[in-house]
């Protein structure tokens, strides 16, 4: 099982599964800072645990190239200083190869510098600005496409569906200003101007005013371009005043924490989609996903399908690294994965590109809370 130790504030995830080391041979360290205690915590957890049993359902078919693979998780907290600061501590105190999964947006653009200085890759940061995308950054691999780009085709979907008035509400940080942009970009290809544009805090669910807002408006849609906790807390308090606008949310709400959240106003909310349906075979990764699942007593959700393919992503560039990797070898293990299918789901960093995917769908929470395409 993960062994925890506390370490201050910080808690650090260590020896996955409780694996043992290949005998003579140094495991093969793979770092992450993430939110493990705050407002992110669920979708963080649920991440981390698909990465982790992937890692030791590889490590016990002897592990890459005979070494163990083990991942080092710190809890930052969803505090970008913290997240450099725990950052620079897998990276200066630990042999650790390459950075994978922090979560937030502007975690991740905090954690560029960083990066460069130490030469190290981050692979799968659950963020998706622009400044993360173009221009492509050397050490910094993206499976998730913009949130832009979800944030159009969420209006798109609104605007298909014959809706007109639609609202945006979006969170005052770096992913929310972004993602603004691109609600706003696909309201003008439609011709429309915005119903509303109200903002939230970052952090904690502290929606009230966001809510009184749409409340006085009543929209037919609300594209809300919030974290989980927020936009559930949303959601709920604008159905106890009445107002039953079509809402959605992006795709990193997606996690079973966020159904949870949302009880019984979950019925009905769409959330764009960037990772493959996790709930039937349609995909070998959708398979391969639920069979781990079902033996590592997964949660089955997208938050849990993304680290599970992150890892399988990251083991191939370690398996491509060589016998004795660095973290330079580790990055052109990376960079030759060009149209690498895994499973149905490719991911490209080909040709010098940093965005390893464009997939994106739509899905709605049904009456029984799962997702349905």
């Amino acid at each position: 099982m993960d062994h925890l130790r506390l370490r201050g504030v910080a808690v650090l995830f260590a020896a996955a599964f409780g694996c043992a080391f290949a005998a003579g041979k140094e495991p093969l360290l793979i770092g992450q800072t993430a939110d493990f205690s705050g407002p992110q915590a669920s979708p963080v957890k649920e991440t981390t645990e698909a990465a982790r049993a992937y890692f030791d359902w590889i490590n016990k078919q002897g592990g890459v190239n005979g070494r163990q693979i083990v991942l080092e998780s710190l809890d930052d907290g969803f505090d970008p200083k913290k997240t450099v600061e725990n950052a620079n501590k897998l990276a200066t105190t630990r042999p650790v190869l390459a950075l994978m999964l922090s979560r937030g947006t502007a975690n991740a653009e905090a954690l560029i510098p960083f990066t460069r200085e130490k030469k190290i890759l981050v692979l799968a940061p659950v963020g998706g600005s622009e400044k993360m995308h173009r221009p492509a950054d050397h050490y910094l691999f993206n499976i998730r496409p913009t949130h832009r780009s979800e944030a159009e085709r969420a209006v798109e979907q609104l605007s298909s569906q014959g809706l007109r008035r639609i609202a945006v509400a979006y969170v005052d940080d770096a992913m929310g200003n972004d993602a603004m942009k691109g609600a706003l970009a696909g309201l003008k290809t439609v011709s429309l101007e915005p119903a509303a544009l109200v903002t939230i805090p970052r952090g904690e669910p502290k929606v009230e005013a966001a809510v009184e807002a749409l409340a006085k408006v009543r929209p037919d849609a609300i594209v809300g371009l919030c974290i989980a906790k927020s936009c559930a807390a949303l959601v709920k308090q604008l159905r106890e005043k009445g107002v039953y606008s079509q809402f959605v949310s992006m795709s990193n709400t997606s996690s079973a924490g966020y159904v949870k959240d949302l009880g019984p106003a979950a019925r009905g909310v769409i959330v764009t989609q960037v990772y493959p349906y996790p709930f039937s075979d349609a995909t070998r990764a959708s398979k391969d996903f639920r069979v781990l699942a079902k033996e590592y007593k997964l949660a089955s959700s997208y938050s849990a399908m993304e680290g599970f393919l992150a890892a399988k992503v990251m083991t191939e560039a370690l398996r491509r690294a060589g016998p004795n990797p660095t973290r330079e070898s580790v990055i052109k293990g990376m960079e030759s994965l060009n149209r690498f299918d895994v499973g149905g789901f490719v991911i490209d960093f080909g040709n010098h590109s940093r965005s390893g995917s464009e997939h994106m769908e739509m899905t709605m929470i049904g009456k029984d809370g799962k997702f349905v395409r």
